[in-house]
């Protein structure tokens, strides 16, 4: 018996305009399905997430919002089939459709396809229209006004002829056809009524004049709505609400950037910092602000570029230019570059156009209320060029895109074989007989002016524990080769989850420049029915009867069964749309390892804040995480107090097995007295102590900082010039018995010393018995360096000698340093230091050091 279909409205954005009868259905609902674009998050969803049962299966579908008239055929098709299975399983199945699945929704290419086969219930929902008309408090239509609903793209005979004389109008899907539909409402005498309303009942929903809006383009979700007659339109405006430009709040862009690679924001005048602050907002990038003289920022900005980094500029184009100029090489590689004005006016991209460049300047246009001056000659026209494919496909002749654009700028139509709806929705001439010809497919004998690869391969592994990368490398290369498959359209390599830390896996996927994504036994089972090559061998050792065949199968089918090689296995599938790899499997967790100095942030090394900010959630003491509270953004902190330090580092270790990205934060350098000894502590614990398996086989990395000892010595002098060694005077998991001798081997050694936890309110005793070793073996005037927070608000830093040291002077946020024998004070004109000779005064003729 087959399930029933619900076609659900879920509302314009609130959640709470979600009605009793679509919250009843999807609570009962064996699975929710909804419309998903490629790396960007599904609105529908976002708000009915909060009534879906947790065990109904979610199924997302690539479904494209196309500017021609007939949607892309085949998505639907896909997408249609994929819902059929499921009823035909007996499955009851919702269909979330922003707004009311009847009104210019994608619900209805899908109830024309289903309807002839199953039942079908539609659950009405509020229209952005309402909304929006709700938003400004006016009626749409009363008594016996006529009402119009008008979509933008429309002819403009028909557009002016449904304008003349009407009453009451919404026009939807303005977007890029503004600048059109602005003229059409003036000539109508409607433009003084005009009301732009952008993300009605959101959070952030704001309700403009359409005379008051800059710039040609209107965010997505927006309506325009007018009425006929002298009315004074402003009355009609609640107070709170009358000609309110932007929200107190701006609205976060979707910014198409990789996430890990937040944009840096450069200032250099006060002028601009109120800008600056709300870019670093709304794109969650860190504002590094400099002087007029640009002193730093020479440094800076060609590191950041160099790494890959965005930048953005509030600031002269010229002042970006010359910084950047000998950078400048391969505009194939280079990052996005935009210049801001100081008011927010102007917004200018200046490198990277075509790997983001210009829709962040577009975005941030948006977001600051300005005007984005793309001087690129494809967008100018277009709203994408045909080098910068959306998320989930790469242009594999990128070489060509600059010819073939010249073509279609001559006038040129555009041909594809294969789904690539983003071109018709750029503005692209889409046309069967175009010249200019485009195809979309993973077939590595694809020949077209231009080709992209979807990314909807999958290469299922499975191996033998110790197997060489070249041997996995080489079995896939020779798959992909033999079936015709293009490796550009891979898009993950999966496994089985025990093979979470098998080199070769992830040397093989680093050589296919894609992720690891792995699976549970449990989840491979799940794809038993369809396995072609079961074996109960692998059943066995696993607790599956397949891992390469069953992890391609997570694709969606079986492109390629398995073919083996000595000790590897892999398969091949394939999927209806591009991967959306954050909801495919899980990652290998990583698990940073992260000294940030001693509190100081020009103190951090380039390698903590890169491993902070890949990172999704934080894990420290508080006073730590405050530290660094400048990068957090919108990263997660889980916060511990001091102690608690075995408690904290599991967490973050167990956190990382569950395929997250977890920077472990310590004070100075994680090395010393700090976490990362322990991290590898309880890796290798047994027994009660022991981890799970999942946390067991996360990746880890330690990034360095710089010491308190490091920094004590750089602000008094370089007393650690020679010999040093470092003790901590803290007895509570130390003996205080191994702390004296070890204090008087480094007195009687001649070290420079350096005693980390000098003196807390219990422990007094330890450093009192340090002082008196060094005077037995010192002289009274040796060099004491003194610190107390470093790098942090009251920082005291002072040299005195060995006799006048003070034990009583010091507690837990100081750090001692005491000279050896060769140490010297220097009294210099600005201040006192102390510093250890190496011994150049008796170098060698041989050159030793």
């Amino acid at each position: 018996m087959n399930g029933e279909l619900y076609l659900i409205g879920v509302g314009p954005g609130d959640p709470e305009l979600l009605t009793l009868k679509a919250k009843r259905i999807l609570a009962a609902a064996d699975v929710v399905a909804f419309p998903q674009k490629p790396g960007e998050e599904p609105l529908a969803y976002a708000i009915a997430a909060g009534h879906i049962a947790a065990e109904a299966e979610r199924l997302p579908l690539d479904l494209p919002i196309a500017v021609d008239r007939a949607p892309a055929q085949k998505a639907y098709d896909e997408a249609a089939a994929l819902i059929e299975d499921r009823l035909a399983s007996g499955l009851n199945v919702a269909y979330l459709c922003a707004g009311d699945p009847l009104f210019y929704g994608s619900a209805m290419y899908l109830l024309d396809r289903l309807k002839p086969l199953v039942g079908v219930h539609v659950v009405p929902g509020v229209t952005s229209v309402s909304a929006s008309a709700a938003a400004i408090a006016r009626p749409l239509a009363a008594r016996n006004e006529i009402f119009k609903v008008l979509p933008a793209p429309l002819e403009d005979e028909v557009l002016e002829r449904e304008l003349h004389g009407a009453q009451s109008v919404a026009i939807i899907k303005t977007g890029r056809h503004l600048p059109r539909i602005r003229l059409l409402l003036e000539k109508s005498g409607l433009l003084a009524s005009a009301l732009v309303v952008t993300r009605a009942s959101h959070g952030d929903e704001t309700v403009t004049p359409l005379e008051a809006v800059t710039g040609d383009v209107l965010p997505y979700f927006s309506t325009i709505l007018a009425y006929g007659g002298a009315e004074a339109w402003a009355e009609t405006l609640a107070p709170d609400r009358r000609f309110a430009p932007s929200p107190a709040q701006p609205p976060e862009p979707t910014i198409a950037l990789d996430p890990e690679r937040k944009p840096a924001i450069i200032l250099f005048t006060t002028a601009g910092a109120a800008t600056a602050s709300r870019i670093a907002t709304a794109t969650g990038g860190r504002v590094h602000a400099f002087g007029p003289g640009e002193e730093g920022a020479a440094d800076l900005l060609p590191r950041l570029f160099a790494e890959g980094t965005p930048i953005v500029g509030v600031a002269a184009a010229g002042i970006l230019i010359r910084l950047l100029a000998a950078s400048l090489a391969d505009k194939r590689a280079e990052p996005p570059v935009v210049a801001v004005s100081a008011d927010g006016g102007h917004v200018v991209p200046l490198l990277g156009g075509h790997h983001g460049g210009n829709a962040l300047a577009r975005q941030l246009a948006e977001t600051l209320g300005g005007v984005a001056a793309v001087t690129t000659a494809s967008d100018t026209r277009f709203t994408r060029g045909l080098d910068e494919p959306p998320p989930g496909f790469v242009l594999e002749n990128p070489a060509e895109a600059k010819q073939a654009m010249a073509r279609v700028l001559n006038g040129e139509q555009v041909s594809i074989v294969g789904e690539a709806p983003w071109l018709a929705e750029a503005g692209y001439p889409v046309s069967d007989t175009g010249s200019v010809e485009v195809r979309v497919t993973p077939r590595a004998d694809a020949e077209a002016d231009l080709v992209y690869r979807p990314k909807t391969l999958v290469a299922g592994v499975g191996c033998e524990r110790g197997v060489t990368p070249d041997e996995i490398y080489g079995l896939l290369a020779s798959t992909l080769s033999d079936k015709g498959l293009s490796p550009e359209s891979l898009a993950a390599i999966a496994s089985i989850d025990i093979k979470a830390d098998e080199p070769a896996l992830n040397r093989v996927a680093e050589r296919f420049g894609v992720p690891l994504r792995l699976f549970s036994a449990a989840e491979l089972a799940e794809e038993e029915a369809r396995l072609v090559t079961p074996s109960e061998v692998v059943r066995a050792e696993t607790g599956t009867p397949g891992v390469a065949e069953a992890a391609a199968l997570k694709a969606g089918t079986l492109l390629v069964p398995k073919r083996r090689s000595a000790r590897a296995t892999c398969a091949i599938g394939l999927a209806a749309a591009p991967i959306e790899i954050a909801e495919f499997g899980r990652a290998r967790g990583m698990l940073h390892i992260v000294g940030i100095g001693p509190g100081d942030a020009a103190q951090r090394t380039g390698s903590a804040v890169r491993a902070l900010s890949v990172s999704t959630d934080w894990v420290g003491y508080g006073l730590y995480l405050d530290l660094v509270a400048d990068l957090q953004g919108r990263r997660k902190t889980h916060r511990f107090p001091l102690g608690d330090e075995e408690v904290r580092v599991r967490h973050a270790l167990e956190l990382a097995g569950k395929g997250r990205t977890v920077a472990l934060v310590s004070s100075g350098d994680a090395q010393i007295y700090a976490m990362a000894s322990l991290v590898y502590e309880l890796l290798d614990a047994t027994g009660e102590r022991a981890l799970s398996d999942a946390a067991r086989r996360i990746a880890v990395a330690c990034h360095p900082g710089i010491s308190a000892m490091q920094m004590a010595s750089a602000r008094a002098g370089a007393l650690i010039g020679h010999d040093f060694c470092a003790i901590s005077l803290s007895d509570l998991l130390t003996p205080a018995a191994d702390i004296r001798r070890r204090l008087a081997t480094a007195a009687l050694g001649d070290f420079v010393t350096a005693l980390y936890n000098p003196r807390s309110g219990r422990r007094t005793e330890l450093i009192e018995i340090a002082k008196g070793f060094f005077l037995a073996h010192r002289r009274p005037d040796t060099p004491v360096i003194v610190a107390t927070n470093l790098g942090r608000d009251g920082e005291r830093v002072r040299v005195t000698n060995l006799k006048d040291f003070d034990p009583q002077s010091v507690d837990m946020l100081t750090i001692v340093l005491i000279g050896s024998s060769q140490s010297r004070i220097l009294r210099r004109g600005d201040g006192t230091v102390a510093f250890t000779p190496r011994g150049y005064d008796r170098k060698t003729e041989k050159g030793e050091a």
